[in-house]
Parts: structure tokens; C-alpha cells; sequence
């Protein structure tokens, strides 16, 4: 995934791409926990498919802390889910917890 940009200086890349190389570097680094803030934002559907599957492969080595508004990629994903909203932090099960609390409008 990172190949097609070893050779490239960031100022060629697009944000998306910026956004994975961001991604990649921090997931595959020595932490034992890491804070990944929207990876899938700007990124092509391709790439947050082949990003989510690098994310959870990593998963047995560390702890990872995902914050994005993709909330389909991360319900399919993620072992626990939490909302922060209103100032209070929530543990979320589904879909339709997020319409309970007002993430999602009610449809």
C-alpha cells in the first residue's frame, strides 16, 4: 500500500494519501497504544478497506484509540464503540444506539 509513494516528496501527495502514509507510519510504530484521528478521512474506499484490515492486524500487538466519522467502517471494526456527546462519554452496542443519541438523524 505505502510502495507507490516511497519514491514521492509529501508536497506530490494527495491529502488522502498523505492521510495513509500518516496512518500506516503510526500503526506500524512501536507504541504500545496509539490515537488514530479520522485515518479514513480523504481516503478512497479501496484504501479504508485495505486500511482497516492493516488496523486490525495490529490489534493483537497494541492498543488502538480510533476517532472518525466513518461510523460504518468503525461499528465493523471496533471491539467497543464509544460516543462523546453533550459531555458525556457512552458505550455504544449498534446503529440504533447512535440514532438514540442523536449521532444519526432517526429515519
Amino acid at each position: 500500500m505505502i510502495i507507490p509513494f516511497l519514491d514521492e516528496t509529501v508536497r506530490n501527495l494527495s491529502g488522502g494519501e498523505k492521510k495513509m502514509v500518516e496512518t500506516l507510519i503510526i500503526t506500524y510504530s512501536d507504541s504500545d497504544f496509539i490515537l488514530l484521528d479520522e485515518p479514513f478521512s480523504g481516503v478512497s474506499p479501496k484504501s479504508v478497506d485495505e486500511l482497516e484490515i492493516i488496523i486490525k492486524s495490529q490489534t493483537p500487538y497494541k492498543g488502538i484509540v480510533i476517532t472518525d466519522h466513518n461510523y460504518i467502517t468503525i461499528l465493523n471494526m471496533a471491539d467497543d464503540i464509544y460516543l462523546l456527546a453533550d459531555t458525556h462519554l457512552r458505550k455504544i452496542k449498534d446503529i440504533k444506539e447512535l440514532k438514540q443519541f442523536k449521532y444519526l438523524p432517526k429515519s
